[in-house]
């Protein structure tokens, strides 16, 4: 079966083996369905920019997950040794978002135009889960942190990472002048 994110008319999708494997494709209306090929033995696609040119996710390889990412439907990753998942893309598509595990856990930035990998560390609660969700087209990344672990949802909380320097949320809002 096809899973789709939609951003209609363009799409990324999944089709699932029988062994479990998935299979990244791309859908736009005047393609159809075109498989996004991998070096890695499985892949998901998670976020795609707005003109599908774009395309972020995570493959598989013997050790885990790995953050990937498709531009113009050529496949790259931030290496083989490098694991987590990217999730979410600018709309532009410079720039892509995530988590990494491994060695050295937490949320990542990718900027694809000069290959820069920026990775931030959970400052908030030392030890502690972080990930990035999105990512705006001046390499703004917004996502959450936990306060324990295991990461429930309760225990998590909304960070901003702007201007090079990563804050909580709510103080975010505060300098741009909303009151919560």
């Amino acid at each position: 079966p096809m899973q789709l994110l939609t951003k209609l008319p363009k799409a990324s999708g999944i089709s699932m083996s029988e062994n479990w494997n998935s299979y990244s494709y791309l859908w736009t209306e005047a393609g159809g369905y075109v498989k996004l090929e991998t070096s890695c033995y499985s892949s998901r696609p998670n976020a795609l920019s707005n003109d599908a040119s774009v395309v972020v996710g995570h493959g598989v390889v013997d050790m885990g997950w790995i953050p990937c990412y498709w531009v113009d439907g050529e496949y790259h990753d931030l290496g083989s040794s490098v694991y987590g998942e990217a999730l979410g893309v600018s709309s532009e598509g410079r720039y892509f978002c995530g988590y990494l595990d491994g060695a050295t856990p937490g949320a990542f930035t990718y900027d694809i135009v000069n290959d820069e990998l920026t990775t931030l560390t959970n400052i908030f609660s030392e030890g502690n889960a972080i990930s990035a969700t999105c990512v705006n087209n001046n390499g703004e990344v917004f996502g959450y942190y936990a306060n324990s672990f295991p990461a429930f949802p309760d225990a998590r909380r909304a960070f901003a990472y702007v201007e090079g320097e990563l804050i909580n949320f709510a103080d975010h809002l505060a300098m741009n002048g909303y009151r919560l």
